[in-house]
């Protein structure tokens, strides 16, 4: 069998959306089906897709949509054979003729910016299995193309969501429920099988482990957050990651008058050992898919204080396992620190049900079911 996977993924470096397709390409790889896959070159640097490469794999590189919004029936005639020239991604395809595209989208919609793509789609009755990682209570379809919206996902073999809410949000976004959807979750890479050990650590040390972008990460939020809990109690955060915002954050952290309780501690490679020296995860985004940090944590025994966005309620029971408050509040999430804060004799029993909520929940091998789908798909 031959199988494309194309990632809508331009501008950003490798991520935990990219985790779950290439788990299923490299199993397809060792099954023996041919494999192309079209990244962008940032990508396409990892050491996973030069090992894909290495193993086989067709590389496509990427650097812009194949069509933009709203030029397609104007265009259609005029860069017919533009799109399909040999380096293009179509023209690729056409030579390659997959027997199934997992269309892989950092975001639901961004088949809607994929006009050249999805024309590709409709002529040729390839199928198709989007890959849907984040979505946004704020975002909005346009009247216009809610239904292309619900033509394309009637047309997909199935489409994947790494979240119940998503799904359910994507199907209320375009006017009607999306068919033949599932839920697969991400993927966890952990080093070890055993949980570290819980912090000695006896003042609350909360970790956010996200790239370092203010809107969708919710971080601008968080240090507003933090400014209104005031100067007593002996916690601190440490902000793992890197990001185009931290100059910004930095300033502002500054300016609230939080800089000496929050710490911009760098991008980590080694998950499972921070959470050696850190208590809980505190996730304050506005837009996710289903946060790997949140999985990573919970698979590391550590509780979790998340916004209700993405797949925070596919994992988090507040009472049990964590925390829940809205995204997009300053005042919401700092109630519930103060909450949490107040509860930090409870938080090794939260990390215990965690772990063990994660275990009973979380699929061992996700790409399996990934991949499932292609293997029972027709052209």
């Amino acid at each position: 069998m031959k199988l494309a996977f194309v990632s809508t993924i331009l501008s950003y470096p490798w991520g935990g959306a990219d985790a779950l397709w290439t788990r299923a390409a490299e199993r397809a790889l060792a099954q023996g089906h041919q494999i192309l896959i079209a990244v962008s070159p940032s990508v396409a640097s990892h050491p996973r897709i030069s090992a894909l490469r290495a193993a086989g794999a067709r590389i496509h590189l990427r650097t812009g949509f194949t069509h933009h919004r709203g030029r397609r029936e104007r265009w259609r005639h005029r860069l017919g054979r533009a799109l399909r020239s040999r380096g293009s991604l179509t023209g690729v395809l056409d030579a390659f003729a997959p027997d199934v595209l997992f269309l892989c989208q950092g975001g639901v919609w961004d088949f809607l910016i994929e006009d050249g793509l999805v024309q590709w789609l409709e002529e040729t009755a390839c199928s198709c299995i989007p890959v849907c990682q984040s979505n946004d209570d704020r975002d909005v379809v346009a009247p216009e193309s809610q239904a292309p919206a619900r033509a394309f996902f009637e047309r997909a073999r199935a489409t994947v969501f790494v979240s119940t809410h998503n799904r359910d949000l994507a199907g209320r976004q375009c006017g009607a429920p999306v068919p033949r959807a599932i839920v697969v979750p991400n993927p966890v890479e952990l080093p070890a099988s055993q949980p570290p050990a819980w912090p000695i650590e006896t003042a609350p040390r909360l970790a956010v482990v996200a790239r370092l972008e203010a809107d969708p990460k919710g971080l601008d939020i968080l240090l507003q957050a933090l400014a209104r809990l005031g100067p007593g109690g002996d916690w601190r955060v440490d902000l793992f990651g890197s990001g185009p915002d931290e100059t910004t954050l930095r300033a502002e952290a500054a300016s609230l008058g939080v800089e000496n309780r929050v710490e911009f501690a760098g991008y980590s490679r080694d998950i499972h050992s921070l959470w050696f020296t850190h208590h809980l995860l505190l996730l304050p985004s506005r837009r996710e898919g289903c946060a790997l940090a949140l999985l990573e944590a919970m698979a590391c025994g550590r509780p979790v204080l998340t916004t209700e966005s993405g797949g925070a309620r596919d994992w988090i029971e507040p009472g049990v396992n964590g925390y829940l408050c809205p995204p997009g509040s300053p005042e919401a999430l700092a109630d519930t620190l103060r909450t949490a804060l107040d509860e930090f004799h409870r938080w090794p029993k939260y990390g215990a049900a965690a772990r063990r909520i994660f275990i009973e929940r979380h699929p061992s091998e996700p790409e399996r079911q990934l991949l499932a789908l292609a293997q029972t798909s027709q052209c």
